[in-house]
């Protein structure tokens, strides 16, 4: 049995306790707890300029507009960039959206999703050495080009691969809608690429300079200020299939090859091919 004192100090020790933890709230708050994982939603991008470092889920939460140099940069692999129906504007100078730019090693694994636009860039959007992406439903227009899909310039030079480029919109752009300066083994499906090239030079709906096993499958590319689709000479095994082409000033179809790539299924008016080629596709 517990004498008088002891009990005395048994009920003391927690009231004692109690006091001195009330003192040390008072002098530093405590910590708020971690939210779980599973509750952290995307991060909100609200400026120009903004590069994005972390994989994750991030969502442009307003216009970006008058950006008087680049719109966003991706950096990281594993990126989700929602547009969420917002515009992104330049001043014709940098990249609206880059993906893998100046990161020596690419970028895999990226998604950009519209809906959502990009305008008056130097070029709407920008990849370097981007692999297993996927751009899709957004409105790439007013740029000097609308996509430039690229080897990796500012690293180790190697080609984005392996993406998919899907229903999105490349109007209205000064030189080419997409041009692949280093492309290879990638899907561009349910695009349209309308009314490029009123530059100084011209421009076509897609121009294939520099790839290698790019398919181009039921994209509309008309009304464009010089050609439809063009591959230039030295780039082989690229699949043409089942694409409205027509309507454009100069030719619909060109390839400098023959023959080496996949013309298929399309619906033109005109075509051109190396003289003496024999590979020419009837028009339907």
């Amino acid at each position: 049995m517990f004498t008088t004192s002891r009990r005395s100090r048994l009920l003391l020790f927690p009231l004692a306790t109690i006091a001195l933890a009330a003192c040390s709230d008072a002098a530093a708050p405590a910590a708020p707890e971690a939210t779980p994982a599973a509750l952290v939603g995307p991060t909100a991008i609200t400026a120009c300029r903004t590069v994005i470092r972390q994989p994750g889920v991030y969502v442009l939460a307003n216009d970006l507009i008058g950006c008087a140099e680049a719109g966003i940069a991706i950096a990281s692999s594993d990126v989700t960039l929602r547009l969420s129906g917002h515009t992104i504007s330049g001043s014709g100078l940098a990249d609206g959206i880059s993906i893998g730019r100046r990161v020596f090693s690419g970028v895999s694994r990226v998604r950009v999703l519209g809906p959502g636009t990009v305008e008056h860039f130097q070029t709407g959007i920008m990849t370097g050495h981007m692999v297993r992406s996927l751009i899709q439903g957004l409105t790439v227009r007013y740029n000097d080009q609308g996509l430039a899909f690229n080897r990796n310039w500012w690293g180790d030079m190697k080609v984005s691969s392996l993406d998919t480029v899907r229903a999105n919109t490349f109007s209205d752009n000064r030189y080419h809608g997409v041009t692949f300066n280093g492309g290879e083994s990638s899907l561009f499906i349910d695009n349209i690429s309308t009314r490029n090239g009123a530059g100084q030079w011209d421009g076509f709906g897609f121009y294939l300079y520099d790839a290698k096993g790019i398919e181009l499958r039921s994209n509309w590319v008309v009304d464009n200020f010089q050609h439809g689709v063009v591959v230039t000479y030295g780039n082989l095994s690229n699949r043409i299939i089942d694409n409205t082409i027509r309507g454009n000033a100069w030719y619909d179809l060109l390839d400098d090859n023959c023959p080496t790539n996949t013309w298929r299924d399309n619906r033109y008016d005109t075509a051109h091919w190396p003289w003496g080629c024999t590979q020419v596709p009837a028009a339907p």
